[in-house]
């Protein structure tokens, strides 16, 4: 026998000897699942949930690619590439209270706010076109009524005499 074949059965036999019979194969512990989904990090989108854009009006910002094309008063008028149901659902989950009617080619939010504004009421009427979506936003927040000492100063605020006549009848025409 060589040394390198002693060497090589003495460390089998030391091996073979250490196992005893009755002791049970120690398994590996389990861990226990995680208590809450890890997360990646990512921000994902449904499958039909449009981006914000840049364009803001009346503290709500307008789905990317609809631009804002007139603005006059209180009145301002957005299209942009965007299927109407998808303007529609945009829109519904970015505003709060009032009321919606949806029909098959237009979209109407009466007395709906944005919650950065909660001050402010909104009518917001979406069209099908054909550049996809039109926006039209309109501010129907009702002005507060001016703080008037007494019934004459109301009646002044309205360019009449307590009795019911013109201040200025000069300037009737």
């Amino acid at each position: 026998m060589t040394r390198s074949w002693g060497g090589g059965i003495a460390v089998g036999l030391l091996l073979a000897s250490c196992r005893s019979p009755d002791k049970e194969p120690v398994q590996d512990p389990v861990l226990p699942a995680p208590s809450a989904p890890v997360s990646s990090g990512l921000d994902r989108l449904a499958p039909d949930e449009l981006l914000e854009g840049t364009d803001t009006v009346y503290a709500l910002r307008l789905p990317r690619g609809v631009k804002t094309r007139f603005w006059f008063g209180n009145t301002a008028w957005a299209e942009g590439p965007v299927p109407l149901d998808k303007a529609t659902a945009y829109v519904r989950a970015r505003v709060r209270d009032g009321r919606v009617l949806v029909a098959n080619d237009a979209a109407t939010f009466e007395e709906v706010r944005v919650p950065t504004e909660p001050t402010r009421y909104l009518r917001i009427r979406l069209t099908r076109n054909e550049a996809g979506t039109r926006f039209e936003l309109h501010d129907a927040t009702v002005p507060p009524a001016p703080d008037l000492p007494d019934e004459a100063a109301r009646w002044r605020a309205m360019g009449l005499s307590p009795e019911g006549r013109p201040l200025h009848p000069e300037r009737l025409e």
